[in-house]
């Protein structure tokens, strides 16, 4: 079942107040305009510049490369969550593993901006700093000229392979990013657990195949569709490590309480979808 039709009245929403009257994909592009994230690339270098010295340091000659990552360089960051991700490159030859890695990093930064600023996250580790919010993700390059590394992941205290930069090359070409940006803003509205990543694979095999013009209303609907019947059994797996199954980060609970929120908001008013 697809989301009912709305009365136009309906769709007013703060500067439309006055009864103008707007279609629902304005409404849509009002909510993606307000969410959108006001982290500029070269705003994004200039944190990587403040934090450069201070990771440099705590590398102690192993740091291979710091640079723009995750939602940020992805074009699929919103307002609300970490301004950027900065990924932390680690040459091959340090000998300590990855698991060390980043709870080595994650003891400097305490050190330095103190416990309350610093905190564990999945596979980032996230900071407080005056002005923005930052993740950190520490990788260790595998051998060889490649840009695969390997990743902490905190939460089931495992690690796994990944190609960063080419996951950031990966959701650009999908040039899916508005509808990843709608429910990455539908999740936070309905207070969802559900990882960004996660998010990105589901949107894109939601609605693969389908028109690059598809509007922003009907590729919703089958997003929300997709959440409520496919979500809890479909196997999303990293485009460039098949066996880093994305979707097992989700509890079932958690897979559960995202389709459940999809079923009703398919039978909700719009206004009351996303906002």
């Amino acid at each position: 079942m697809l989301l009912k039709s709305l009365n136009l009245q309906n769709l007013i929403y703060d500067a439309y107040r006055k009864r103008q009257e707007i279609t629902i994909d304005q409404y849509l592009q009002n909510i993606l305009s307000q969410k959108q994230s006001s982290m500029a690339s070269y705003k994004v270098n200039n944190i990587i510049n403040q934090l450069r010295p201070y990771i440099i340091q705590w590398g102690n000659g192993f740091v291979d490369d710091i640079f723009q990552a995750g939602s940020s360089a992805k074009g699929t960051a919103i307002k609300g969550k970490s301004d950027c991700d900065v990924f932390i490159s680690i040459k091959h030859s340090c000998v300590n593993p990855i698991e060390e890695v980043f709870d080595s990093l994650f003891s400097h930064l305490q050190s330095w901006l103190g416990t309350s600023n610093v905190r564990k996250q999945n596979v980032s580790i996230g900071l407080n700093r005056p002005g923005y919010n930052v993740d950190l993700v520490p990788g260790k390059l595998q051998p060889g000229n490649t840009n695969y590394h390997w990743i902490y992941k905190s939460k089931s205290d495992t690690h796994t392979q990944t190609n960063v930069k080419g996951q950031v090359k990966y959701i650009c070409d999908s040039k899916r990013a508005p509808f990843i940006k709608l429910a990455k803003i539908w999740r936070d509205c309905h207070r969802l657990e559900f990882p960004s990543v996660n998010i990105e694979l589901a949107v894109i095999e939601a609605i693969n195949g389908r028109s690059f013009n598809i509007s922003l209303e009907k590729g919703f609907e089958i997003i929300l569709n997709y959440f409520c019947e496919n979500l809890k059994s479909t196997r999303l797996v990293d485009p460039f490590n098949t066996n880093n199954v994305i979707s097992d980060d989700m509890t079932i609970q958690e897979k559960l309480e995202v389709a459940k929120c999809a079923k009703d908001c398919l039978s909700k008013q719009w206004s009351n979808v996303v906002w």
